[in-house]
């Protein structure tokens, strides 16, 4: 095929006669048309470059679509005719370069920022009320807890920095004897232990308790001391603790295996001889102190009653004899002190009262009676424990009163001879032992604690 080379700058009209093809330019169309020379083979085909098709075409006309790229041929059979395409598409070019990257989408809004940030050496409680958000250091611990639910006086906030267990969160646990409750339209789950056991914690989170330590054995024979009730612990909202206290602290278990210590009775003393105190009951870090035994009558027996409650005191033959006359000291806010005793100089001779967890062990001079204990409904029931034992008089001299125990498992003191299981504090309540009134008589066992354990579930 012949190389054409048409002038750089035509005019209107000028040829070009390349092979037999006669080429004339169009300068208001701004291209050359082909048509076939006269001369030689007879009149030739007509080849037309233009974006539209020519207006009067002959039969083997050719035509270049300039803006479709194409080449046609017309085709005229006599009794039909139309443009037919020639061009056989060439091979799919190169991929292009990439474009420019688009620009970037707007910014998404601003989240909501916490409302602060709070430092305090302690860890915040359920009733710290606060903002959706909010966050909370302990600078004693380093912990770091956040605000996730803001509900007035219940709010839980989770433990984000070092360490675990966050503050109202669901407790998931299992040990002792286990009951589900409705109170003030909460459900709970409560766990009670009348004897020593595991608590295993695989939920974090906070729980209420009750925990009483073992009650105080009483003195033997005549003019001796009833047993102080168990020292009492409680943190249940709107109730009391012992000695006059608020309830205690809201109080987080991290998951783990507990070991739950329920605190036995402490042992009645024998004719002359020294009763035992109470053992102490402990959940984790609580311990409620086991209570004091009744003094002994005989001021050579080394026992000075102290405890959760205090034990209360002995008679002796005179004031000056020794302190066995002085009620015992409770543990504060776990209990309130032993009455105290009278000399045989006095018509009410004879021992004090048990201290109980509500109140102090009337003196000798008052009934002997045992302090009362404390109410909880911790388990669903409203229930008084802790009451204090009762003191006795002489069973011949006086006024020989018998002191009756306290509400709340505080036993009366008796005249049954030898050992009467009358004088005995009541089972898983704390409750002091009766003192005894006679001879060759062994003063009664102080009442086991208990330990209880509930979480909202």
């Amino acid at each position: 095929m012949a190389v054409i080379n048409f002038p750089d700058s035509p005019s209107d009209g000028d040829t070009q006669d390349v092979g037999g093809i006669t080429y004339t330019y169009s300068s208001s169309k701004g291209y050359w048309t082909a048509a076939a020379s006269g001369g030689g083979g007879g009149g030739g085909a007509s080849v037309t470059t233009d974006d539209a098709a020519p207006s009067s075409p002959s039969d083997g006309d050719l035509w270049w679509d300039s803006d479709g790229g194409k080449m046609y041929v017309y085709y005229d059979d006599g009794s039909s005719s139309q443009w037919v395409s020639v061009s056989v598409p060439g091979a799919t070019g190169s991929t292009g370069p990439a474009g420019a990257d688009g620009a970037d989408g707007a910014d998404g809004a601003d989240g909501v920022d916490a409302t602060g940030i709070t430092k305090s050496i302690s860890d915040p409680a359920k009733t710290t009320n606060g903002s959706l958000g909010d966050l909370w250091l302990n600078t004693t611990s380093g912990e770091m807890f956040a605000l996730v639910d803001a509900t007035a006086n219940d709010n839980v906030w989770i433990n984000i920095g070092e360490g675990a267990g966050g503050i109202n969160t669901p407790v998931t646990a299992s040990g002792g004897t286990e009951t589900t409750i409705t109170q003030n339209s909460i459900n709970y789950k409560v766990h009670t232990f009348t004897s020593s056991g595991t608590f295993t914690v695989t939920g974090g989170g906070d729980i209420e308790y009750l925990v009483i330590g073992g009650g105080g054995g009483a003195s033997g024979r005549d003019i001796g001391g009833g047993g102080g009730a168990g020292g009492y612990r409680c943190n249940v909202t709107a109730e009391s603790s012992g000695g006059g206290a608020s309830s205690e602290p809201v109080f987080n278990l991290l998951p783990g295996t507990y070991t739950i210590t329920v605190g036995a009775g402490g042992a009645g003393g024998p004719d002359g001889g020294a009763a035992s105190p109470g053992t102490n009951s402990v959940l984790s870090s609580i311990t409620a102190i086991g209570g004091g035994g009744g003094k002994s009558y005989n001021a050579a027996v080394s026992n000075d009653g102290a405890g959760g409650s205090g034990g209360g005191a002995a008679a002796v033959d005179s004031i000056s004899s020794g302190t066995n006359t002085i009620g015992g000291v409770a543990t504060s806010n776990q209990g309130f002190d032993g009455g105290d005793g009278l000399s045989s100089t006095q018509t009410d001779y004879g021992g004090g009262g048990g201290g109980g967890a509500g109140a102090v062990g009337k003196d000798a001079g008052q009934g002997k009676h045992g302090g009362v204990g404390v109410e909880s409904s911790i388990d669903g029931t409203p229930t008084y424990r802790a009451g204090g034992g009762g003191g006795a008089g002489h069973r011949t001299t006086g006024s020989s009163q018998l002191g009756s125990g306290g509400t709340g498992g505080g036993a009366a003191a008796t005249a049954g001879a030898g050992v009467d299981s009358n004088r005995n504090g009541a089972t898983n309540t704390g409750g002091g032992a009766g003192a005894a009134r006679g001879t060759s008589q062994t003063g009664g066992t102080g009442g086991s604690g208990i330990v209880i354990i509930r979480y909202a579930i």
